[in-house]
């Protein structure tokens, strides 16, 4: 890694501008990239794929290790006001979770997938506090398109 870029914005206490770039000291090989979701942000009801090795219980702390595994479940968006209780915002999507099938500790950063194209990353729970099991708060990447096209070719 050469560098991180974290976004100026970015609000550890609020939310908000949770998103970073990593430039890497010599091109990566022998992938493809995944492209990134451009259009407007599709609307709540939307199918969504989202990827992590997180843990798999929801208690934070409970001993749980990370998944060996990449896990990957299809959920979908929920209207913003399914995750208030932790101060959503514009630059934010809000992803159905449940008790067994949601985002947890260790998906930080982790895709959320529309169409097979990058469209959110994993930030937070949708409801304060740190436990797992609940709708999840994402990155908004269509949000930040500009900014990530002012780095990237």
């Amino acid at each position: 890694i050469k560098r991180t870029i974290k976004h100026p914005d970015f609000n550890i206490v609020e939310g908000g501008g949770d998103i970073a770039l990593v430039e890497l000291s010599s091109p990566a090989t022998g992938i493809t990239p995944l492209a990134r979701y451009t259009a407007n942000t599709p609307s709540a009801g939307a199918s969504v794929r989202l990827l992590g090795w997180g843990q798999t219980v929801p208690q934070v702390g409970s001993g749980a290790s990370l998944s060996r595994y990449l896990k990957q479940l299809d959920s979908s968006i929920l209207a913003s006001s399914n995750c208030q209780g932790n101060k959503i915002r514009s630059t934010e999507i809000c992803i159905k979770g449940t008790s067994t099938a949601t985002a947890c500790t260790g998906d930080s950063g982790g895709p959320a997938l529309y169409s097979g194209k990058l469209l959110g990353l994993t930030s937070r729970p949708g409801k304060a506090g740190f436990d797992c099991g609940t709708n999840t708060i994402y990155t908004n990447v269509t949000k930040y398109n500009v900014w990530i096209s002012g780095y990237t070719n």
